[in-house]
């Protein structure tokens, strides 16, 4: 199955994990309702985003359709959940850590042209979701699907309604 399409849509040039690091940087802080705003003012074309069918009793809310199907969002907290913020004492002690990588990690992030850039659990995310994705495309991978016959987990017993979710849901019957 071919999720470029959606990881465009959550991490590509203005998609939505830059969107909201963007949220969080604005100076007089941003709020979830200005964020789903734009949101749904830059992305309401895109094919694998969606908006609430009613806005006036959903405003914070956004959905993408995911190739395993739809999920909607519910932004409430979103900006300040972004914000990665470590406990003083973790820092304390990673500073006075032998192990250098420990000591970098704990270290207060670093002044560009003036402006403090903290780090966000969305660019870790993306530093994350990057280093994963090159992974995946310098290896040759081979996947096993397990299909479970019936939600009971029983033998004998074949539920071909939840074994053909299984199977669209995986991406399965694109491929064959």
């Amino acid at each position: 199955v071919d999720n470029s399409d959606v990881l465009e849509l959550l991490e590509g040039k203005g998609g939505l994990l830059l969107m909201l690091d963007d949220a969080v940087m604005i100076a007089n802080r941003g709020t979830d309702l200005q964020y789903v705003t734009k949101l749904i003012q830059t992305h309401d074309k895109h094919a694998k985003f969606f908006k609430p069918k009613f806005t006036k009793d959903q405003p914070l809310d956004f959905g993408v359709k995911h190739y395993a199907g739809n999920v909607m969002y519910t932004t409430e907290g979103f900006l300040e959940k972004n914000i990665s913020q470590s406990p003083p004492e973790v820092l304390q002690l990673m500073s006075g850590s032998e192990l250098s990588m420990l000591r970098e990690i704990a270290q207060e992030p670093k002044e560009v042209k003036g402006v403090v850039k903290k780090p966000t659990v969305g660019a870790a995310f993306r530093k994350s979701l990057a280093q994963l994705l090159d992974k995946l495309n310098n290896a040759e991978a081979n996947f096993v699907r397990c299909i479970k016959p019936n939600a009971a987990k029983k033998p004998g017993v074949f539920e071909a309604h939840s074994v053909m979710d299984q199977l669209r849901l995986s991406g399965v019957l694109e491929t064959v």
